[in-house]
């Protein structure tokens, strides 16, 4: 949660105090690449079955 004097009177804004406050927090933050459909390009999954730890189980009803 913000502190209310970080949120302007109109409700659709920050003020100078939470300006000063965030610019180092989030200063030089590095942003994922891009593929062609916009859409940011993350972690892929390899699709390997690893091998299971957990014994069976009968659920209860």
């Amino acid at each position: 949660m913000m502190p209310k004097r970080f949120i302007r009177k109109d409700g659709f804004g920050i003020t100078p105090a939470a300006r000063q406050y965030l610019q180092p927090l989030i200063r030089g933050e590095a942003y994922p690449p891009y593929a062609k459909d916009g859409l940011p390009k993350y972690v892929t999954i390899k699709k390997i079955m690893l091998p299971k730890k957990l014994k069976k189980f009968k659920a209860s009803k």
